[in-house]
């Protein structure tokens, strides 16, 4: 999902550099600029950032729940949480004359449909939105077919 906005941000960058993408495919990420007022899960303790990553469901319970791995990981995970919970969108960036194609989980508790349906106001292309059953890690039971999806909006250009 940190990936969807990292693109994003690459593709505006582009653009500036006369050298625009294709397409842009963000997943399991609300649209830039459709920031939430709670976004602190990088200051949470890390009970609270564990509670987080269980509620995800996208790392096995096992892994959770060992402590010596925990120790080592863990430490690292509020950069990411920081990175997208902080990142704002540069008003002065205009839409990007590229289709944006956006795939998710219906049951994602990180990002709403409207913060999902938001990336239509960043493309004077073609939007299309794709919705998977799952949440966070919809992915992880459908990379399938969702490589086909990317195959397919691909063979578009």
């Amino acid at each position: 999902s940190l990936g969807a906005t990292l693109a994003y941000e690459v593709a505006q960058r582009l653009m500036r550099l006369g050298r625009p993408p294709a397409l842009l495919i963000a997943s399991g990420r609300r649209a830039p600029g459709t920031a939430r007022v709670s976004q602190d899960v990088h200051l949470g303790t890390d009970d609270q950032l564990l509670a987080t990553l269980q509620r995800m469901s996208g790392t096995a319970p096992e892994l959770l729940s060992d402590e010596e791995l925990m120790r080592t990981v863990l430490p690292a995970v509020p950069g990411d949480y920081k990175a997208a919970e902080t990142c704002r969108h540069p008003h002065h960036w205009t839409p990007l004359p590229l289709p944006i194609t956006t795939i998710n989980g219906v049951q994602d508790p990180e990002v709403t449909p409207a913060e999902v349906e938001a990336w239509r106001h960043h493309t004077t292309g073609e939007y299309a939105a794709h919705w998977f059953p799952g949440g966070h890690f919809y992915l992880n039971d459908h990379a399938e077919a969702v490589m086909r999806l990317i195959r397919q909006a691909g063979m578009r250009l």
